[in-house]
């Protein structure tokens, strides 16, 4: 049997007729993607040359187009004069970038709504320059604004002779800049320090045992009496980021009520335990044999809600779900000893282990 000749592909149309073949004139689904990203590339170009596409607040034709822009979803953009807002430098360091997604994942207030409020004028994730050029960048923006700009770190830092597990770029003269190293300079020149995740806060998932990469949270690179907030979370829900910013931005630091680890009471001042849905079936001695019960208290199959502070029963993620509304143990990933209670722990440490956690 002789072997089929395939048709010759010429350009995006094919050489032999087809039933399907496209009338003269009309575009090609490849000419019309092709055609879509060059102008996606040019939109880009236009509202943003070093910074974030939310506008970095220190070009005048960036400041003029934010004022007449529009955002993606073709709503107007805030009209704010850049200089108004306080400057924020964010640095994703030892981080699967979960922490960030879960902002831009918000939907009640819509992301779109967000971002132009704030004036990032260093975060890799919203960034549309790369490399040296917005490596340069973030050092001069943080001498220029010294004192002036809050500092967002999200993921853990590597230290000391492990620091260069997590370099995070190197600038135009070749320096390289390691999260140890960047951060502590940053934190000094800071008006405030917020840490994002429960990596930042307390070492998280990568300082989890055995720790190969030498991964802790950045308390220790934070300067004596400088404002300090934790958002601890795996990642944190959405509600308390932007709430959290917005007091921050709009009042200050120092308007925020904290407990003793820096965390915002409003989102983590009483235990999950305390507000769980399911708080009746434990007070009735009513518990689950194993994870996936859709009634039962799950606190016998290793829920950390009981050590673990956070509002999550009462602000679900998006408004539609958390562990526990998913017939799940609570792990407690907003708790300094997550995930397996070796972190470097503050006052609940040793009670935050996961439940998936076996001491050998």
């Amino acid at each position: 049997m002789p072997p089929v000749e395939l048709p010759h592909i010429v350009g995006s149309t094919s050489a032999t007729d087809s039933p399907n073949q496209r009338p003269d004139g009309c575009l090609s689904r490849r000419e019309i993607l092709r055609g879509g990203i060059c102008a996606a590339a040019l939109f880009t170009l236009k509202f943003s040359v070093l910074g974030c596409s939310s506008s970095n607040g220190s070009n005048k034709a960036q400041e003029g187009i934010s004022k007449i822009g529009y955002s993606l979803s073709g709503r107007p953009l805030v009209e704010l004069q850049s200089d108004a807002r306080i400057p924020i430098i964010w640095i994703e360091a030892g981080v699967c970038t979960g922490c960030a997604i879960s902002l831009l994942g918000s939907v009640d207030p819509g992301i779109e709504s967000v971002v132009p409020l704030l004036r990032l004028e260093f975060q890799e994730t919203l960034m549309d320059g790369s490399g040296a050029m917005t490596a340069d960048r973030l050092l001069e923006a943080s001498t220029e604004l010294s004192g002036k700009f809050v500092l967002i770190v999200e993921g853990s830092v590597s230290f000391d002779e492990k620091a260069d597990v997590t370099v995070l770029g190197a600038t135009s003269t070749g320096f390289e800049l390691n999260a140890q190293e960047l951060i502590d300079q940053l934190a000094q020149r800071a008006l405030a320090i917020v840490a994002l995740g429960t990596c930042s806060s307390f070492g998280g998932i990568p300082s989890a045992a055995p720790n190969p990469g030498g991964h802790s949270s950045i308390a220790r690179l934070v300067p004596s009496g400088k404002p300090f907030v934790r958002l601890p979370g795996c990642p944190p829900n959405p509600a308390w980021i932007i709430e959290t910013l917005g007091v921050v931005m709009t009042q200050g630091p120092g308007a925020l009520s904290l407990d003793e680890l820096g965390r915002p009471t409003s989102a983590y001042g009483r235990y999950i335990h305390d507000i769980c849905p399911r708080r009746s079936q434990y007070d009735a001695g009513n518990y689950a044999s194993a994870p996936g019960d859709p009634t039962r208290c799950l606190v016998t199959v290793g829920c950390k809600g009981p050590s673990t502070h956070a509002d999550c029963p009462r602000r679900l993620w998006n408004g539609r779900s958390t562990c526990i509304n998913a017939n799940h143990p609570c792990v407690g990933c907003a708790s300094p000893g997550f995930p397996d209670a070796r972190t470097d722990a503050g006052t609940e440490g040793q009670t935050a282990a996961s439940p998936f956690y076996l001491d050998p």
